[in-house]
Parts: C-alpha cells; sequence; structure tokens
C-alpha cells in the first residue's frame, strides 16, 4: 500500500455549539492516541531490512495530539462544494490528507490527521485521514468509529501477523495477475487515456435490493444474499468486466485474525462472469473455504488483459459505525474523498448518512447521458436512486 494515497473521509456536521464539539473531538482523539501510541508513530526503512517498521513511544503527550489534530483550518468549503473542488481544496491542504505510504518512509510525520473546517456557526467538517500504509478500510473505521461520545475506546494491536499471506488468501494465481506486466499496462493505459470517467454517487434503492432478496430466496439454492452480494454482481455487469476485484477483509476467516488486528488485512479477490453473473454466485464464493473460488473461466491472454474492462469495488458500510459527537445535532453527509479521475471502473458502497446506503461510482458506464441511453441495457440502475447531492456531483 506503499503507492497508495491516505484513506481520506470528510464529514459534515451540524452542531449547536460548535466551540464544545470540537472540544469534545479533540478530548476523545487525545484518548485514542493514549490507547493507540502507534497512531501517532513514524514509518522508518531500516538498511537491510524488508519490512517497514513502525516506531512510536508508548506514552503520548499534548505535542503528539498537536500534531495529529488540526482545527482553524479555514479549507473554504461547505456541504455544497462541487466534488471536484473539494478534492483540491484537501488535497493541496498540507495537513488535512496523509500522502502515499512512499511519502511517509522516513519522515518526521505521523500517519493519522484529523482536521477541523468550520463553515459557521452551527456547520463544520471533519476531515480524517489514515495512511493507507499502516491500515485498511477496517483498521480506518475502528479508530473513526471510536471518536462518538458512545463508544467505547479500545486499544487495537498493531503488531504484524506473519500467520497472513496476501498471496495464500487470494490464491497465488490472481497474485501473479495482479503483478502482470499487461495487467499494469491496462492500469496505466485506462489512466492517461479514458477520459471519459465520471465520478457520480446515488442513494441504492432498498426497496429493489429487499425485492431481489425475496426473489432470491424462493428461486436458488443458498440460504440467504446480502445487499453487497446484489450492487456487485449488478456493477460487474453494468460495466461487462472481464475481470472483477472485489475487496474482501480476511480477519476472522483466516484462524488467529480477528477485529482487534490493525494492519492491512484485506485483499481483492478476481471474478470472472462465470460467477458473478448472480448475486447468488458471489455468496457461493464466500462460503468455501479460503483460497475462495470466484473464477470457473481461464485468465484472460497478455493482449486481452492490456485493454479489457476491469472493475474493482469495496464496500465500507460493514465497518461504518453511526457517528455521535456531543453538542452535535446531525450528520449531514460523509463522503469518501478520492482522486476525480481513477483508473479502471471503481466503487464504493458506503453510508453518507446514518442509515442510508450509496455508491460512489468512477466511470463513463454511469455519465448522466450515458444513463438515459441505457435505459434497461444496465442492470444496475434499478439499485441506485437520485443523486446523493446535485450540488456536489455536478
Amino acid at each position: 500500500m506503499a503507492s497508495e494515497l491516505g484513506i481520506t473521509t470528510i464529514t459534515f456536521l451540524k452542531t449547536n455549539n460548535q466551540k464544545k464539539a470540537i472540544s469534545e473531538i479533540k478530548s476523545r482523539l487525545f484518548q485514542i492516541l493514549k490507547a493507540n501510541p502507534w497512531l501517532a508513530g513514524r514509518l522508518i526503512r531500516i538498511k537491510g531490512q524488508k519490512r517497514l517498521k513502525l516506531i512510536y513511544l508508548p506514552n503520548i503527550t499534548e505535542k503528539d495530539l498537536n500534531e495529529v489534530f488540526h482545527e482553524n483550518e479555514n479549507i473554504e468549503i461547505s456541504i455544497k462544494t462541487p466534488y471536484s473542488e473539494l478534492y483540491k481544496k484537501i488535497i493541496n491542504n498540507k495537513v488535512a490528507r496523509i500522502p502515499m505510504g512512499f511519502n511517509l518512509i522516513n519522515k518526521d510525520r505521523p500517519s493519522l490527521s484529523l482536521t477541523i473546517s468550520s463553515i459557521d456557526d452551527n456547520n463544520f467538517a471533519l476531515i480524517y485521514s489514515l495512511g493507507h500504509i499502516i491500515a485498511d478500510g477496517e483498521t480506518y473505521y475502528r479508530v473513526f468509529n471510536m471518536l462518538s461520545s458512545n463508544n467505547p475506546i479500545k486499544a487495537l494491536n498493531p503488531k504484524r501477523k506473519s500467520l497472513y499471506s496476501w498471496k495464500s488468501a487470494i490464491s497465488e494465481v490472481d497474485y501473479k495477475f495482479l503483478y502482470r506486466k499487461s495487467f499494469i499496462i491496462n492500469v496505466i493505459r485506462s489512466y492517461l487515456f479514458d477520459r471519459n470517467t465520471k465520478l457520480v454517487a446515488y442513494y441504492i434503492n432498498e426497496k429493489e435490493i429487499d425485492k431481489a432478496k425475496k426473489i432470491s430466496k424462493q428461486n436458488s439454492d443458498v440460504p440467504y444474499i446480502s445487499t453487497n452480494d446484489i450492487i456487485t454482481s449488478s456493477f460487474f455487469k453494468a460495466i461487462s468486466a472481464k475481470i472483477g476485484m472485489m475487496a474482501i477483509n480476511f480477519r476472522n476467516k483466516i484462524n488467529g485474525l480477528n477485529d482487534n488486528d490493525a494492519g492491512n488485512y484485506e485483499g481483492v479477490k478476481l471474478y470472472d462472469s462465470g460467477i458473478y453473473d448472480t448475486p447468488e454466485g458471489i455468496r457461493k464464493s464466500l462460503q468455501g473455504t479460503i483460497p475462495y473460488k470466484s473464477r470457473i473461466k481461464p485468465m484472460p491472454g497478455t493482449l486481452e488483459t492490456c485493454y479489457m474492462n476491469i472493475g474493482i469495488i469495496t464496500n465500507w458500510t460493514s465497518f461504518t459505525g453511526k457517528l455521535k459527537i456531543d453538542h452535535c445535532e446531525e450528520v449531514l453527509l460523509h463522503l469518501p474523498i478520492l482522486p476525480t479521475h481513477q483508473p479502471l471502473n471503481a466503487a464504493i458502497i458506503f453510508y453518507p448518512q446514518p442509515n442510508k446506503i450509496a455508491m460512489l461510482i468512477s466511470s463513463q458506464y454511469f455519465k448522466p447521458q450515458y444513463i438515459k441511453k441505457a435505459k434497461g441495457n444496465n442492470p444496475l440502475l434499478k439499485f441506485l436512486e437520485k443523486p446523493i447531492s446535485k450540488e456536489i456531483f455536478d
């Protein structure tokens, strides 16, 4: 994950007492750091050693807190700021966004940043960024959820467990595919030349999801299908993915790994249309033993891999808690912050507000004009409702 930007979100909050709300967040963060001092640590590379080391002192001080907590940052954003502008303002702020992992190695900078930007007396934005090099989505939200005033603060285990191997978890064939030159060419080609991609975000139509679940229960031999099964299958079909990549959290799936383990214990599993064509196919693929069987067709050849459609999807809803901060009346909007131009066809399932599910998509297949033409030919459209914000996603 050294080449990945820090995982970053922005949360717009309505408050009845901004000063007290921010003080509560700062106090909670201080307690989180005391329980998890590794969050204030530094990444170093020691000559002759393969693995990086995360070094930190066991006792957290006010100085450590002030290095990761930033208030009075006037970033000039609001809940109506267009997404492209929102991204630029956050990425250009020196403290709000944690950079690529490479830029944290042997630098005097922690891998965590929590930034407050006041909008007016009753509204402020909370920008939270954590280095992907030390944390996956599960760890990111385990820390974020501790900011809630009603959640316990727990010490997570940052010590890397050698029992986990991404190669063995996703299968050696899948692992080698991700390092093929032809796959890397595809990623670079799509980033440089597929400029028709559009970043959009829609609420998920939960009534249609419930209908699909009932139909599956009546007609299939799997005990149930999840919202993730339905959305993932529909997304891969909508983009005609030759290979679809789904992020999987391997905690509690590999003996010895559990929710208390901080770090990167996720990986992407590769799917072909023989499996992802139905939600039931996705569900069955997760019922076996690791590595899961998620393909039944031969791997694409070198030339085809350079040009074929590839999709990647991740689901954040299983990690996300309901943020509740004293003196805050409401979570108005919670958004992932991503570069507006992504390689491949990418999607994130997430909670923009408590109890509402949405999907952030970067793909040419979901541009408004394409959607109008697609009509019934895009299997994902019936599961999507209105955009989560017409001002942000213009």
